[in-house]
Order: C-alpha cells, then structure tokens, then sequence
C-alpha cells in the first residue's frame, strides 16, 4: 500500500506544479517562445519546486513514501503533461 501511496503522491505533485506552471503562464499572457525564454524559465523552476517536493516527502516520511516509486509517479505524469502543453502551443 504504500507504493500506492508514493506514486499517487508523487502524481499530485507533478499535477500541482503543472497546473501552477499553467496558471502562470495564462496570467502573463503570452505563448512562450525562442524568443521570450524568461516564460520558459519560469516553468522549468515551477517543475523543478516539484522535485524538490518529492525530494522533502521521501525525505521526510520513507517509509510512507518509497524514493522509487514516488519519483516514478511525479516523472510518469508530468512528462506526458509536458508533451501534451507542447503539442497544445503549437
């Protein structure tokens, strides 16, 4: 069960930020381009926050949340979320 656990952490995380690095983005206004690589940056930390989120939760409780299967449950939602906001931007 407690595998469960992480990788469902992990996958809340990886929403989390994702949907924060959205928000973000849609409030500035513009498409993030070559050209305006400042809206990049602020998604590549937003994502990066959750890394070290899942990094603090396996650190913080182990047990309850296994390093393997939690990070698996962050990288198993967020890539495939990325993929999609490119493919969306284009």
């Amino acid at each position: 069960m407690t595998t469960v656990t992480g990788v469902l952490a992990g996958a809340a995380i990886a929403l989390g930020m994702q949907g924060v690095a959205e928000y973000v983005i849609r409030r500035i206004g513009r498409v993030p381009t070559i050209d305006r690589l400042g809206l990049y940056a602020v998604g590549v930390v937003l994502r990066m926050l959750g890394v070290l989120l899942v990094a603090l939760l396996v650190g913080l409780d182990r047990e309850r949340f296994p390093p393997i299967p939690t990070a698996l449950g962050y990288l198993g939602m967020i890539l495939p979320m990325l993929y999609m906001e490119t493919r969306r931007q284009r």
